[in-house]
């Protein structure tokens, strides 16, 4: 249950990094720079009657006397303005969201071109040497450590490496002794 949920938010978060503001499209553009301009114009508004028009003079204010005394530390004092500073980050993605943005569904299709790969095998008298490779196992049961053997398993290896990777590669594979044969050709 937790890890699709958090599976899910990997994929969110990857299509998100994928998208960019320039990619979006906006069906209500005009509404959020309406909306932006009216909450400019109502702080500006606000600011000007809190500094002219709304200041009382000392005879109208009301005292009250100090009965618990608070020791104000700057970090108190900072925490107050918090709220505001909060509210000020989210009015761009408020803006963002007033204005009601899509993206145009688009599809692509990624190739990754292959390569050509000729693996060739030596199968000459010189292969008879013992060669030990403990992590490479040959096929067929053989249990001989002939340097053949080893070569053979390691061709199978890196076929089997390049066939579950995301490239498509065409690969032959040539033995060659006294002559050369062609055991697969480019496929």
């Amino acid at each position: 249950m937790v890890a699709s949920i958090l599976s899910q938010l990997l994929d969110i978060a990857a299509e998100g990094r994928e998208l960019t503001l320039r990619e979006l499209r906006f069906w209500h553009a005009d509404t959020a720079w309406v909306a932006l301009a009216g909450l400019t114009a109502l702080a500006l508004a606000l600011v000007v009657l809190r500094s002219t028009l709304l200041r009382r003079r000392a005879a109208h204010r009301v005292a009250l006397p100090a009965i618990v005394v608070v020791s104000h530390t700057k970090w108190l004092a900072a925490i107050r303005h918090l709220p505001m500073v909060l509210v000020v980050l989210g009015i761009p993605l408020f803006a963002l969201g007033l204005a009601d943005p899509y993206s145009t569904l688009t599809q692509r299709e990624e190739s990754f071109p292959g390569r050509r790969i000729a693996i060739m095998l030596d199968a000459s008298s010189s292969m008879v040497r013992p060669f030990n490779a403990p992590t490479l196992k040959p096929s067929g049961g053989v249990s001989s450590q002939a340097t053949f053997f080893t070569t053979v398993a390691a061709a199978q290896r890196f076929v089997q490496l390049r066939t579950r990777g995301k490239y498509r590669d065409l690969m032959a594979l040539v033995e060659f002794g006294d002559q050369a044969y062609v055991v697969t050709p480019f496929t």
